[in-house]
């Protein structure tokens, strides 16, 4: 980790999103999508139950990557 690295620049590394590799990001981000998809779909018969599994998985992902990049400094 450099010295003066800021937050943004630790989670858009060439290597990857802070220690997560570009392409677990990527499927990440890809099930998260079809989360809320699938909430949207199913808005009806309680779809709103994916998008707070979305917004946990996110708030966790982003989470973790900020205390990874905190113990790193």
């Amino acid at each position: 980790m450099k010295q003066n690295e800021t937050f943004f620049q630790y989670l858009t590394r060439p290597t990857g999103f802070g220690r997560t590799s570009w392409v677990a990001f990527a499927l990440i981000q890809s099930m998260v999508i079809a989360m809320i998809s699938a909430g949207v779909a199913t808005i009806d018969e309680a779809g709103w139950v994916a998008f707070v599994m979305a917004a946990a998985i996110e708030a966790v992902l982003f989470g973790m990557s900020y205390v990874n990049y905190k113990q790193r400094r």
